[in-house]
């Protein structure tokens, strides 16, 4: 069995994915280490809602930047869609370093626990010494002879690589069409059914703790698992915090809970009807007198947009020091402070069919990942009707085997909470893997004691 499909980014930009009658899109996200498709949602959006098969794909610019920044911007940017997208490295820039290509994949790889596909042209693919990636991930591969068939279709693929390659997909024509659509699209063909592309691209699993587990270090034994690489698909969980009872994890697909010998720990599937989160950031918008940061963006640059002043965002948002805002936060732009009572009963709020992480965090004035965070969601960012959200953590201090926490609330330093607690900046780094003292951000709970 094999499925059709296109890929698309920017260019595409008037494409109606909804509308077309193929099998699967694969959607540029991101490229180097700054560049976000504006039109990625959007394409991503049609293609989930209407039933289509999703894959994500980065552009390396591996001549400029390290292949750790390039993956991490790339996983940073498509997290909420990891488990429902098949993962891409489009390989185009200096094509003869494979080291570079291999450490993106494995970075890609250890933060979402999907083995991405690698992108590139027959003759780059036959022409290096592959068999270190070919071994792990598989490819697929770009070639036109006469650029044709140019409609979709299921052509064997004529190219014989060598070098190890498991060629999954072909990529046969660059001036493909498509009814409804006057432009030239690149025509794909997958070489397995349904299946087989949510295989390659819901690798991670769900795991639910059923009791109290001393670390995340301990937790990745339990599974037998790398403690980097779990630690990887779950940044916001403390490694050296206790893990509390009904934490949901995301592992690798190598995980076995067999080895939990305690019975700490859990499989865990999403309820049924799911509202899922938001995908890739970097797209601002604005919704009723709120805006939500993309990257790239400046108090400054907001308040001219909005016809206010940063003193008055400032004010309004919380925000102590001007030059530290984040993608993704939620900024009150009319002046008003920001509430967190909207729909909300307390510092919790109910969640009704329609709602998405994204919807309730610009009700109530905070981010999705901070929510996120709060509730122990992790990808695929699955929330259900009825459940119960909390939007707030308290800022006291608290207590566990290990230690006391703290959770960390807008303008706080890290000096000052060294202060606060009677200890010094240098500890509360060293107990909480912090590197940079002016990089901590509301939301996060670290050990102060």
């Amino acid at each position: 069995m094999a499925l059709t499909g296109i890929d698309t980014s920017s260019y595409q930009a008037t494409l109606n994915v909804a509308g077309a009658q193929l099998d699967f899109v694969i959607v540029k996200a991101t490229e180097g280490v700054g560049y976000v498709n504006p039109y990625c949602n959007s394409h991503v959006s049609q293609a989930l809602g209407s039933g289509k098969l999703l894959g994500l794909y980065h552009f390396a610019r591996n001549r400029r930047n390290t292949a750790t920044a390039e993956a991490d911007f790339f996983v940073k940017n498509i997290r909420g869609y990891i488990g429902r997208a098949l993962l891409v490295l489009d390989w185009e820039d200096g094509v003869a370093d494979v080291a570079w290509a291999r450490a993106f994949l494995d970075r890609v790889y250890a933060t979402t626990g999907v083995r991405p596909l690698i992108y590139m042209s027959a003759s780059p693919a036959s022409t290096y010494a592959w068999e270190a990636v070919s071994k792990d991930y598989g490819l697929w591969i770009a070639g036109y002879p006469n650029n044709r068939p140019n409609n979709l279709a299921t052509p064997a693929c004529p190219y014989k690589p060598g070098h190890g390659w498991t060629v999954v997909m072909w990529q046969y024509t660059s001036t493909g069409r498509i009814a409804g659509y006057a432009g030239n699209l690149d025509m794909n063909v997958f070489y397995g059914d349904r299946n087989a592309w949510a295989a390659y691209a819901n690798a991670s699993k769900l795991f639910k703790t059923k009791g109290w587990v001393a670390s995340l270090a301990a937790l990745a034994a339990i599974l037998g698992v790398s403690a980097g690489t779990l630690a990887g698909l779950n940044p916001s969980t403390l490694q050296d915090q206790p893990i509390a009872p009904g934490t949901v994890i995301t592992a690798p697909p190598e995980a076995n809970e067999d080895n939990d010998t305690r019975d700490e720990v859990e499989p865990y599937s999403p309820p049924a009807q799911p509202s899922q989160g938001t995908g890739p950031t970097g797209q601002g918008s604005s919704n009723g007198g709120a805006y939500v940061v993309k990257a790239g963006d400046t108090l400054s640059a907001i308040a001219a947009r909005y016809g206010t002043t940063v003193a008055v965002l400032a004010a309004a948002n919380g925000i102590s020091n001007p030059n530290r805002i984040y993608p993704g936060q939620v900024l009150r732009v009319d002046g008003q402070a920001s509430s967190s009572s909207s729909t909300s009963t307390g510092s919790t709020v109910t969640v009704v069919r329609g709602d998405s992480l994204s919807k309730i965090g610009q009700r109530v004035g905070v981010s999705w990942q901070t929510l996120a965070s709060l509730n122990g969601i992790r990808a695929p960012y699955v929330i259900y009707p009825g459940q119960v959200l909390k939007t707030t953590r308290s800022g006291a201090a608290g207590t566990s085997a290990a230690g006391s926490y703290y959770t960390i609330r807008a303008g706080d330093t890290l000096s000052g909470i060294a202060s606060r607690f009677g200890t010094r900046v240098q500890q509360l780094q060293r107990w909480n893997g912090i590197t940079d003292v002016n990089r901590i951000y509301a939301g996060r709970t670290i050990r102060v004691r």
